[in-house]
């Protein structure tokens, strides 16, 4: 059978993409039907066969549709179900209204899986629904249905509470920003009502103006609303403001920076409340002023009263009120992969071996403090070979398994995956520093584990010698650390930014110390497999060329909290 099956996606794959022929795609679903009848079995081979469908489109939907169709007949069948629904939400994705759809036909799905699941599953499912219903309310931010964004972060929330406590801060923040924006938008719709009615409020103009100058970020709309009669800060500065920061001389970015900076603290918003949306957008602004006029100017007294409100501007663009330490983001990968990050909160360690310490070697020390002055978000598993292979089309592993960890990549690889997902996310996507890994590593330890010094526990944290049977193993499998981050121990080593640098604590910066100018090798961190418990400590390294790829070797990626 697996001949015939062969032979038929050779047929398919050979029709043109409106020739996707009903009798061919038919005979593809009949070759694949298990006997005796197995449903799950039968959706989980046309799932398969549809993937490798990728250059007919009218096939590969045909295929992928009763793969659910077939997944849903039996609780066995869901996870093929699920699949096959997360592709098709990607593949229709021009078509907004089936996209949608198959959206939804995902969420049921995934619910019908939950409800399924018994013992320690359960809950594993239930995060898995959870974030599910997350990341369709970002897709909905995204295309402006905000409406449905708060229907879905309000039923996140929901059972977050109680069904997957770990995820209730994430929901209830996005929840909150999301019904703000909707104040907003309910705010300026009636005061658009109010100026069509009389064009003369004075108050209700102004008021406009400010609402899509901080909420909006749009200075072009607020520049349509000026008129001679507006105070004369508005007329002063939305003109200045709806120009490109880049073209505009230090004097102006210096009072566009101040005025951006007050306006982010409400300033002349009598009886508004700024959001958290409309602060980000007042201190982004702000940055870009301060940056460029630093840049121009040249005088260092000014440049040094510049370079501290930049500074100050930084400070709360990163510490801004992003939610509970405990919280993520979710980042949609294509093709219905996302990647799920914690929130690192910012704070001191002790980084580096004790000289006591069993297994230490010379370049753990000294020990020295370490603060890392920023938040950030950790994956909160090392990249699987799925999502590697969602972002750059290929799987290069000596292990193969969806959700084992990436391997046989090379620091070159890892960079080039981080720029393709920054890309694709608009967010930030880079390699945690050394100090940023073993911060999060330790999560408020100061032992030779995350979670202690005894090797024996080392097994229920960590894939090992002594456990892994020389290969990897499915991400996740073992407990997290106490700030929920699996795998930091053993699997496969951790590419980090820095160069590797032997004598590099003897000179390390106490703050966000970010390694060696250059090199000739960068770091790894975590241990692997292969590793013995004395190699897969907090504290160890271990240095490659960057373009070095091999079995014991992958990464994790981390994006900056706040705006970058």
């Amino acid at each position: 059978m697996m001949r015939r099956t062969l032979l038929l996606l050779i047929v398919l794959s050979s029709l043109g993409p409106g020739a996707a022929r009903a009798d061919g795609v038919d005979d593809l679903i009949n070759a694949l039907k298990p006997s005796p009848l197995d449903y799950a079995a039968w959706a989980e081979r046309l799932a398969k066969a549809a993937a490798g469908l990728s250059g007919r489109p009218q096939a590969q939907v045909r295929v992928y549709r009763t793969a659910y169709e077939r997944g849903l007949r039996t609780v066995e069948g869901y996870p093929a179900a699920i699949k096959a629904a997360r592709a098709l939400r990607g593949l229709l994705k021009p078509q907004p209204r089936e996209a949608l759809r198959w959206e939804d036909r995902l969420l049921d799905a995934l619910r019908r899986d939950w409800g399924a699941a018994r013992g320690g599953k359960k809950k594993q499912k239930a995060e898995a629904y959870v974030t599910e219903i997350v990341v369709a309310g970002d897709r909905a931010v995204a295309s402006g249905d905000l409406r449905r964004a708060a229907e879905l972060y309000g039923d996140a929330t929901r059972k977050a509470k109680y069904y997957a406590p770990g995820l209730l801060p994430e929901a209830e923040r996005k929840l909150k920003e999301i019904q703000e924006r909707q104040r907003v938008q309910k705010e300026i719709e009636r005061l658009k009502a109010l100026l069509a009615a009389n064009p003369k409020k004075l108050p209700v103009r102004e008021k406009l103006i400010r609402l899509y100058v901080v909420e909006r970020d749009s200075m072009a709309e607020a520049d349509k609303l000026l008129t001679p009669e507006v105070c004369e800060e508005l007329r002063t500065y939305v003109p200045l403001a709806a120009r490109r920061t880049e073209e505009s001389a230090k004097e102006v970015c210096q009072e566009l920076g101040d005025w951006y900076a007050r306006l982010a603290h409400g300033g002349g918003m009598v009886g508004w409340r700024v959001t958290l949306t409309g602060k980000v957008n007042s201190l982004t602004r702000a940055k870009a002023c301060y940056e460029r006029f630093v840049k121009l100017e040249t005088d260092p007294v000014k440049r040094g009263i510049g370079k501290a409100k930049l500074t100050k501007v930084g400070k709360e663009l990163a510490t801004i009120g992003l939610g509970d330490p405990a919280s993520g983001i979710t980042l949609d990968l294509g093709n219905g992969v996302t990647m799920r990050l914690l929130r690192i909160r910012a704070g001191k360690f002790v980084m580096g071996s004790a000289k006591a310490e069993a297994g230490r070697k010379e370049d753990e020390g000294p020990q020295h403090w370490v603060k890392i002055s920023k938040p950030f978000y950790m994956g909160v598993t090392e990249v699987t070979q799925t999502e590697y292979q969602a972002v750059m089309g290929a799987n290069p592993n000596r292990f193969e398994g969806g959700n084992r960890p990436v391997e046989q990549v090379s620091w070159e690889d890892a960079m080039r995956f981080c720029a393709k997902l920054s890309e694709k996310t608009q967010r930030k996507v880079r390699l945690p520093t050394e100090a940023e890994w073993e911060y999060a590593c330790r999560a408020g330890t100061k032992t030779r584990y995350s979670f202690g010094n005894s090797e024996s526990d080392l097994v229920a944290y960590a894939w090992l010698d002594r456990n892994s049977e020389k290969q990897t193993h499915e991400v996740a499998k073992k407990k997290p650390n106490a700030w929920g981050l699996y795998d930091m121990h053993g699997n496969v080593w951790e590419w980090c930014a820095d160069w590797y640098g032997g004598s590099y604590y003897r000179s390390s910066p106490g703050s966000d110390p970010k390694g060696p100018g250059s090199g000739k090798s960068r770091v790894l961190r975590g241990g692997s497999w292969l590793n013995a418990p004395q190699g897969c400590r907090a504290a160890v390294r271990l240095r490659y060329t960057p373009d070095a790829r091999f079995s014991r070797g992958g990464f994790r990626v981390v994006v900056s909290a706040g705006v970058d």
